[in-house]
């Protein structure tokens, strides 16, 4: 039990009683009760556990970025296909990609090419509004947004968002064949088949990335639902 003091600090108390019988009788003549002063343990307790929040969101967590680390994108996509082939729902995938980012921290350094991913973390994640919605580094230069019961319309107009506010950032980028300051590359992709796996969802959103790339860079490209690519794709920086 909590107790507040005068002083409004917290005091944790635990009572424990004990009836105290006579030889042959039933019922109990008295009750003992002890109280014991349980601070110092609960607020170990309470420690403890905070720590264990703080490890299992670090193990969540990519450590430049702060938004969400591949491991959490991976197990968030697959919780989420129950539910998906259960309620029949929709459920999109955006992959982005920094373009030209090997030519950026080659020419301004790997110090500020850190720096750049952070700011274009940062404001993707402000353009994910829904809680619900997950954004996360997939790797390197390249984040990934998951988004439950979104049709690719609703997706389209998360990445348009999320490009414009990395846009308003004014990052130069002078090594860009496409613009003067850093921009995105989008690919969508939406599944409303029950057949598809999250693998498939990832390669389709992957292929519509790289179709993005390939039409020219700072633009936003959707997948069509069917699984007619082939199973790799050359990179394009």
């Amino acid at each position: 039990m909590g107790i507040h003091k005068a002083d409004r600090t917290l005091t944790w108390i635990s009572i424990n009683s004990q009836p105290l019988f006579h030889l042959h009788q039933s019922l109990p003549y008295a009750v003992v009760t002890t109280f014991t002063d349980i601070t110092e343990r609960k607020q170990v307790e309470e420690m403890l556990r905070n720590q264990a929040q703080r490890d299992r969101l670090i193990a969540r967590t990519d450590g430049l970025t702060k938004v969400a680390n591949r491991r959490c994108f991976d197990q968030r996509l697959q919780s989420e296909w129950p539910t998906l082939i259960e309620r029949q729902k929709l459920l999109s995938l955006i992959m982005l990609d920094v373009d030209y980012f090997k030519r950026y921290n080659d020419f301004y350094g790997h110090q500020a090419g850190d720096t750049c991913l952070v700011k274009v973390a940062s404001s993707a994640a402000r353009a994910v509004k829904r809680s619900s919605d997950l954004l996360a580094r997939y790797g390197g230069e390249e984040f990934a947004v998951i988004l439950p019961h979104t049709d690719a319309a609703g997706a389209i107009a998360v990445a348009e968002s999320i490009a414009e506010a990395i846009r308003d950032l004014g990052i130069p980028h002078q090594q860009s064949d496409v613009s003067e300051i850093v921009t995105v590359s989008m690919g969508i992709a939406t599944v409303p088949s029950l057949g598809t796996s999250p693998d498939e969802l990832v390669a389709l959103a992957d292929r519509a990335l790289y179709d993005a790339k390939q039409l020219g860079r700072d633009r936003i490209n959707c997948a069509v639902n069917q699984m007619k690519s082939p199973d790799f794709y050359p990179v394009v920086e």
